[in-house]
C-alpha cells in the first residue's frame, strides 16, 4: 500500500506557481525518493514535488519569522 506523501497532492490545488526545472534536478529528485522512500515517481510528479518546496519556500521568504533572542535582548 502506498503511503500518503506530499506528492500525492495535485499541484493545482495547492495553488503554486509553475517553475522551469532541469532535468537533471527531475533525475536527482527521482533518485532521492527511490533511495530515501523506497518510491518509484514519474517525472511529471517529481517536477510537481519541486514546485511544492519552491512554492514553499517563497512562502517563508514573504513572511519571515523573527529570530529568538536571548535574556539579553541578542540575536
Amino acid at each position: 500500500m502506498r503511503k500518503n506523501s506530499l506528492h500525492s497532492l495535485p499541484l493545482t490545488s495547492r495553488g503554486v506557481s509553475s517553475f522551469k526545472f532541469s532535468q537533471e534536478l527531475i533525475e536527482e529528485t527521482i533518485q532521492c525518493f527511490r533511495e530515501e522512500n523506497t518510491e518509484d515517481i514519474s517525472p511529471e510528479t517529481a517536477n510537481e514535488y519541486l514546485n511544492s518546496l519552491s512554492g514553499f519556500f517563497l512562502a517563508l521568504a514573504d513572511n519571515p519569522s523573527p529570530h529568538p533572542k536571548d535574556e539579553n535582548g541578542d540575536v
